[in-house]
């Protein structure tokens, strides 16, 4: 796949019977209008698709739509078109990573470093440093929203990964 490509991701929910396709119907409407994006979203025949390119929040969508879906205990399938992106979102995560913790060094009252930190440990699935990061940005200012949304978002995933033990 070429760098910039547009791709498909799609989420097959399974549902039993009709509550549970209306469910799903809700999950995903809550998903969309809980995250913002440029991604082409479709929600059709019990099929999530996803289209975009970059960074467009279709894997932010994609995610609050399966975590809402988890939580309702519906069953679903889960294609990615690019499982092996990561490499390069890997490499720009470590740059950043340490231009951020440098920045931190220098400011501790840079909430967009600490911002920026807590959505790459997200990424890297080192939740406990993304909470500590975004919570610390929370502390800096109280009214950034993106960083509490993180948090209760991250607090609620964790939960449901708890539960699932």
């Amino acid at each position: 796949m070429k760098q910039g490509e547009c791709v498909e991701c799609r989420v097959e929910v399974r549902p039993s019977d009709a509550i549970d396709a209306g469910a799903a119907k809700l999950c995903y409407l809550a998903a969309k209008a809980n995250i913002a994006t440029v991604a082409c979203l479709i929600y059709q025949n019990n099929c999530l698709r996803l289209r975009g390119r970059g960074s467009d929040g279709r894997c932010a969508v994609c995610r609050d739509f399966r975590l809402r879906l988890q939580r309702r205990e519906l069953k679903f399938c889960f294609y990615c078109a690019e499982p092996n992106n990561c490499t390069i979102e890997e490499l720009r995560d470590a740059t950043e990573l340490a231009r951020c913790l440098d920045q931190t060094a220098v400011d501790p009252n840079d909430m967009s470093a600490y911002c920026t930190l807590g959505l790459i440990y997200e990424r890297q699935g080192r939740f406990a440093e993304a909470i500590s990061s975004l919570w610390r940005a929370y502390e800096l200012n109280p009214q950034n929203m993106c960083a509490k949304a993180r948090i209760v978002e991250l607090l609620d995933f964790m939960l449901v990964l708890l539960e699932s033990e």
